[in-house]
């Protein structure tokens, strides 16, 4: 599971973004649109190649999973920013 926190006073629309844990592959799942986070909340990613379970509002299903050991994990704007990750 991946925790995804918007520590500002507005709400932040995902439409467009992309989740990867392959930093080569920047756009390895495009947020779909109807992704939000509200202000100082929580959006939920599931890592379980499940996305036939996303709902616009709901928890948020991508196309990958996450190794046990550990891995990359970043967050890309449209434009291909890179606007947080890890490795």
């Amino acid at each position: 599971m991946i925790a995804m926190y918007n520590s500002g006073t507005n709400e932040v629309d995902l439409t467009g973004y992309y989740l990867t844990d392959n930093l080569e592959n920047p756009t390895k799942y495009r947020i779909p649109a109807g992704f939000r986070i509200p202000p100082r909340g929580f959006l939920l990613a599931w890592a379980d190649e499940e996305t036939g379970q996303n709902t616009p509002g709901g928890d948020l299903h991508v196309n990958f999973k996450l190794a046990l050991a550990g891995e990359a994990l970043a967050l890309f704007a449209p434009d291909g920013t890179l606007v947080d990750g890890l490795e």
